[in-house]
């Protein structure tokens, strides 16, 4: 079939329709800037609903270029990482690619960065409209930490931005987050913003690093990222 041809995937109903077939795959090119558990740090292309699709488990050097751009994707797309059950795989969307190429209108990053860029710092409530449901870097003040009923390992850690504004992270690791309370942190996560009763409420999900400051690369090593017990895109246990 020729490519002109192919059925198109663009939302999760598209996925589940198409799932396993030869396919036009349109999204945005994304690289998680941290790794979690397993040194998990995928490579993925977001369809327009926010479904996620595993191209690779770690970083392609070769594709940077294509970092935060709309993408074209030839290959196929399903719902799983169709492998065998003795295969590890994380247990998500996969897409395994023919090839890959900007969407119309978009323009490859010149010059191609050899190493991962920062994300975009956010230090005001105004900065999550422009990235929400994207990978920022917060810094704020870490003002508190809530215990939840029984449960020792995770908290969850409310922040303070520098206009006033607080942002909620569900399901930190306490060992690793109560150093840092009280003080000015850096927190690498995926930006969310909700209307919840009318009221806007400012989150950060997916998995995480914290460190202390304003540190513009905060957990880019593969030391320092946690995932958080409750995230929003594909689990990295």
């Amino acid at each position: 079939m020729a490519d002109d041809d192919l059925p198109t995937i663009k939302n999760l109903q598209d996925l589940r329709t198409h799932a396993g077939e030869r396919a036009r795959i349109e999204g945005l090119y994304e690289v998680a800037p941290i790794a979690g558990s397993k040194r998990l740090q995928p490579a993925v292309i977001v369809l327009s609903d926010g479904t996620q699709l595993i191209r690779s488990y770690r970083p392609v050097p070769a594709e940077f270029g294509l970092l935060d751009r709309r993408v074209v994707v030839i290959g196929k797309a399903t719902l799983d990482a169709d492998q065998g059950p003795d295969v590890q795989q994380v247990m998500a969307p996969h897409v395994a690619p023919e090839r890959i190429e900007l969407a119309a209108g978009e323009k490859a990053l010149d010059p191609v960065p050899a190493r991962l860029p920062a994300p975009p710092k956010l230090t005001r409530a105004e900065d999550f409209e422009r990235h929400a449901g994207r990978w920022v870097r917060v810094v704020a003040t870490l003002k508190e930490l809530t215990e939840l009923p029984d449960e020792e390992f995770w908290v969850d850690a409310t922040y303070e931005l520098a206009d006033g504004s607080q942002v909620q992270q569900l399901g930190v690791a306490a060992k690793r987050w109560r150093p840092h309370l009280g003080r000015q942190v850096s927190v690498v996560a995926r930006a969310g913003l909700v209307e919840i009763d009318g009221q806007r409420r400012l989150l950060l999900t997916d998995m995480s690093a914290i460190c202390d400051g304003d540190v513009e690369r905060c957990g880019m090593q593969a030391a320092g990222a946690r995932p958080a017990r409750k995230i929003g895109g594909p689990e990295a246990r």
